[in-house]
């Protein structure tokens, strides 16, 4: 598909969904709903929700997210509906924090790096090498000191976060082989701002501001030559059709926090609020359970597909590099120091693998 084509069809999409986008949320509410974690069936009282997703219908966080809705309305007894709408219909991954903002739609995923311009440094966690490992990833996801921190951080934004979910590892794809850091020298790579813009140079790449949507013609037409990607992303979006060298580098964990507008939560009882937060949590730990085999699977299928899979046995030399990035990111913002600190002291205390 062109990228005209392909930017038309999401034009339309939009057009058509944004009426539903502005009239989602309750069709009556059970403010008056309160007690337990499941909240008692009230008839009559719904509270409808939409929920904006940029990421694909497979793609694991969707399926993760379509799970969380289906365990809230059944748990609710029906009163509360939320309805996922994936593949960018309700607001893509650029406009989604102004969107969620303005509580254009009820709920929404919104990738950290994300929220820069509203709140400096708050893309902290996803920097390199804070986790390396799958236990590391979930004492930082199980951290009540770092999602209280969160919590806090974003509900200066008219929202609540509800999870913190961590989109697996950030590899990278490139058009030549990168084993070492000096591979990446002068090599034009993807990013979508942020402090992965300060990473990339450190690690000698040129970054290049791009929208997710055109990565593939980016690679294809040598705009780009490469991108920290997960495998799972690599495998449904093509990309190794046009990368042929995936590398195992661990450059961070894309977490991925999913937020409900301070409307629609004005909306749910107290019990509600507390079923929601319980399912997200929920969600969190399951998705944990099963990323690392989903993720093995992933590299093996792109291997299958003849990509080449470079593994990394020893990150010292490319967190020697970045390292002092992620020092000056967290000296430079107060949020970025805060994030920093907690999630190093939650990885630390993590089992050994």
């Amino acid at each position: 598909m062109s990228k005209t084509r392909s930017k038309a069809m999401m034009a339309l999409s939009l057009c058509g969904v944004l009426a539903l986008a502005g009239c989602a949320g309750t069709v009556k509410s059970n403010a008056g709903n309160s007690g337990g974690a499941t909240p008692e069936k009230v008839s009559g009282s719904v509270v409808k929700i939409s929920m904006a997703d940029n990421l694909t219908s497979d793609d694991p966080i969707t399926m993760a997210l379509d799970s969380f809705a289906a365990a809230v309305k059944k748990k609710s007894h029906g009163t509360v509906d939320i309805t996922v709408y994936p593949n960018a219909t309700l607001a893509t991954e650029n406009n989604i924090v102004s969107v969620l903002r303005s509580q254009t739609v009820d709920m929404g995923i919104a990738g950290a790096n994300y929220w820069t311009t509203v709140i400096p440094g708050s893309d902290a966690l996803i920097l390199p090498y804070l986790a390396t490992t799958w236990p590391q990833v979930k004492a930082i996801a199980d951290s009540s000191k770092l999602n209280s921190y969160l919590r806090s951080m974003y509900g200066t934004q008219n929202v609540h976060m509800i999870a913190n979910l961590p989109n697996t590892w950030k590899d990278f794809i490139s058009s030549s082989p990168v084993a070492k850091p000096s591979d990446m020298n002068g090599m034009k790579v993807r990013t979508a701002g942020g402090a992965e813009v300060q990473v990339l140079q450190a690690l000698g790449a040129n970054p290049v501001t791009l929208d997710s949507t055109d990565i593939y013609e980016g690679l294809l037409t040598h705009t780009i030559s490469g991108v920290d990607v997960s495998a799972s992303q690599m495998q449904q979006l093509k990309f190794y059709e046009v990368a042929k060298n995936f590398t195992d580098m661990r450059l961070g964990i894309g977490w991925v926090p999913l937020f409900i507008t301070d409307k629609a939560w004005a909306e749910l009882s107290p019990s509600q609020r507390t079923l929601l937060n319980t399912e997200g949590t929920v969600m969190v730990n399951n998705y944990l359970k099963t990323a690392p085999k989903n993720t093995d699977n992933e590299i093996a299928q792109l291997k299958q597909a003849g990509t080449k899979i470079i593994p990394i046995a020893n990150y010292a030399p490319w967190e020697k590099l970045v390292d002092p990035v992620v020092k000056k990111y967290g000296q430079t913002y107060v949020s970025a120091g805060r994030i920093i600190s907690l999630a190093e002291a939650a990885a630390k205390s993590a089992p050994k693998n």
